[in-house]
């Protein structure tokens, strides 16, 4: 006889993996007539936007758009001009199975940025690129078994509270501000670049919505009127509203990639500079709700032969998050006629762990102007040190928190720190029982047996397992003995 079991069970999602892969772009441009001639390229800096997310019958496409700002040096003047180049791209992930509902979340940057001139009217840029993706599958999580009930049939259950990913939202927006200059930072006049970054997001269920924010971080950097290179920063909070549901979610994981970038600069009435912001972005956000399951892992009958089916599943029952420090302080080497720091391009490299430690090597690429009046670009690297993690943190991102630049007579002093984004997570494995077999034709109920047996207990062999190998009721052998008994006393099934 086959007994089925009947499963109450939570709709979620399940993290099946990531994806990851490098990507070298290249894109080509002439110099357009109203230019002068290259000479020799000293600088280039690149960015991406995501344009969408495709499912395909093999995987997942990411479309986006690379762009860099290439400055060089005039081949007659010696003057500093620049030139954008934008190229659209795109990145096929094979082999992933995604879901339309829930579009698998994508991590990515630029680990090298270099430029070229091919000839004095035209230029190549190369950016590489290293991209993340995370897919998600739908599954059904056993909340509670229920087992028809046949006499001599005892069951094991579990009873186990659980973090369940029950939501897997996109959200696109778009935000229009008028940003005040910064008080003592000198602006560009003509805008190159930029850094679009967001941080400190968290979002906050609030009824059948949940509140997004967090805080933009956009860099800018440029000439100004007589032709230096100048950087300014800005800092924007904002807030969005995303449909979530009726839900009780316990936690939250957000992350926001940009879509597209449009600046220009506005005078105000009072005689201020504005600069007017266009942005666009998606948010993905995920949820956790906490919840309680009671399953069945095993089962035995006192009376006939049982076989039990089922499978392993594997239960998250704790998430945590937290912060690393990286730093370094050392003075920088210059050239003996050097002049003036004009900028500085920093690059992170993933972290990596050295005898007990985590090391990250930061390259920053340097803007110089040399006593002669000429510029120049130079290219350093340091390494950032800090205390090693345990091995069941895993890193999960990482930016540049400070980066200081001071001239001093052996050089540039130099002081950096980088925060690394870990997360924990711990997961029970568990057998859950999906159906049993009771061979009938070998029922024992006739059978003469032993009223009792005198046990010696092996040492963490459970009462369970006692009850099992002799077909004795569990009720009745915990009532019959104390829990951390040597010898147990177990009574012939009632």
């Amino acid at each position: 006889m086959e007994l089925i079991a009947k499963q109450r069970e939570l709709a979620a999602w399940s993290n099946v993996g990531s994806l990851c892969r490098q990507s070298l772009i290249t894109a080509e441009s002439v110099v357009p007539d109203t230019l002068p001639d290259v000479g020799r390229i000293v600088w280039v800096q690149g960015g991406l936007l995501l344009k969408g997310k495709e499912l395909s019958p093999g995987g997942v496409g990411v479309n986006g758009e690379a762009w860099a700002s290439v400055l060089y040096l005039t081949e007659e003047q010696g003057s500093l001009e620049s030139l954008r180049l934008t190229k659209p791209f795109r990145l096929d992930f094979e082999g992933l199975s995604a879901q339309p509902e829930a579009l698998p979340g994508l991590t990515w940057r630029i680990d090298r940025a270099e430029a070229r001139a091919l000839n004095p009217r035209k230029l190549s840029v190369s950016l590489l690129i290293s991209a993340e993706l995370e897919n998600y599958s739908r599954e059904s999580l056993p909340l509670e078994t229920e087992l028809p009930e046949q006499p001599g049939l005892h069951l094991l259950r579990r009873q186990q509270e659980h973090l369940a990913l029950t939501g897997v939202w996109e959200k696109s927006f778009s935000l229009r501000e008028e940003l005040e200059q910064p008080l003592g930072q000198p602006c560009p006049e003509r805008i190159l670049g930029e850094e679009l970054r967001f941080t400190d997001l968290s979002a906050e269920q609030i009824g059948a919505r949940s509140v997004l924010r967090g805080q933009v971080l956009l860099e800018l950097w440029g000439l100004d009127g007589e032709g230096a290179l100048r950087r300014c920063r800005f800092r924007l909070p904002f807030s969005q509203l995303l449909d979530t549901g009726e839900g009780s979610y316990t936690d939250f994981a957000l992350s926001v990639e940009p879509c597209a970038c449009e600046l220009s600069w506005l005078d105000g009435l009072d005689g201020k500079r504005m600069l007017e912001l266009e942005m666009s972005a998606v948010a993905q956000l995920r949820g956790w709700e906490r919840v309680q399951s009671v399953t069945v892992s095993d089962a035995y009958s006192s009376r006939m032969p049982c076989t039990v089916q089922g499978e392993e599943r594997s239960f998250l029952t704790a998430r945590e998050s937290a912060t690393a420090r990286l730093r370094a302080e050392e003075t920088l080497k210059l050239p003996e006629d050097f002049g003036e720091l004009l900028s500085v391009q920093p690059f992170l490299e993933p972290p990596a762990p050295a005898e007990g430690e985590l090391r990250q090597s930061l390259q920053l690429d340097l803007l110089i102007r040399r006593k002669d009046g000429s510029m120049d670009a130079l290219q350093r690297r340091v390494s950032l040190r800090g205390e090693a993690v345990g091995e069941d943190w895993i890193v999960t991102g990482s930016r540049l928190q400070q980066l200081e630049l001071r001239p001093e007579e052996e050089g540039l002093r130099l002081r950096a720190e980088s925060e690394l984004s870990l997360l924990r997570e711990q997961r029970r494995e568990l057998f859950c029982l999906s159906s049993l077999s009771l061979d009938e034709e070998r029922d024992r109920s006739g059978e003469e047996r032993p009223a009792l047996y005198l046990v010696r207990r092996q040492e963490g062999e459970s009462l369970w397992a006692l009850g099992k190998a002799f077909g004795a009721s569990p009720e009745e052998l915990a009532a019959c003995n104390a829990e951390d008994a040597e010898t147990v006393l177990i009574p012939a099934e009632g």
